[in-house]
């Protein structure tokens, strides 16, 4: 009977910890919303078409730029105006990111969310 209530004690710590995790995580699908909301949609793309939209491709860039860059460039496009990647990036498109005034939060579940979409848009192009 010890051993019984040891397991479900174990259980129960193992599923509240499991469901703090998705309450204070990083969240795909609020971060989907709130690219939507926010309006990036209309300006970036998530495949790997190519595309006449004011913003680059969004494909893979979770692998492509380092966190912490992608987290600043989010949070506060305007900072980053001398940075060497945003200057290469002007090149071809010249019109500046808006600063959305986003959460740092919202930044990660937006960035979890570009992550996830990217995994399934190579996923599709796989098959």
């Amino acid at each position: 009977m010890g051993s019984m209530k040891i397991n479900i004690t174990t259980a129960l710590v193992v599923l509240s910890v499991f469901t703090l995790a998705q309450a204070f995580g990083d969240n795909a699908e609020k971060g989907e919303m709130l690219f939507k909301k926010k309006g990036c949609i209309a300006c970036h793309s998530l495949g790997t078409e190519v595309t006449n939209k004011a913003g680059p491709s969004l494909a893979n860039v979770t692998k492509t730029r380092e966190l912490s860059w992608l987290k600043r460039w989010i949070k506060n496009p305007n900072s980053m105006h001398n940075d060497p990647e945003i200057k290469k990036l002007r090149a071809t498109h010249p019109i500046p990111m808006p600063d959305s005034h986003l959460s740092d939060q919202e930044v990660n579940d937006i960035i979890a969310y570009l992550k996830t979409a990217s995994e399934k848009s190579l996923k599709k192009n796989d098959k």
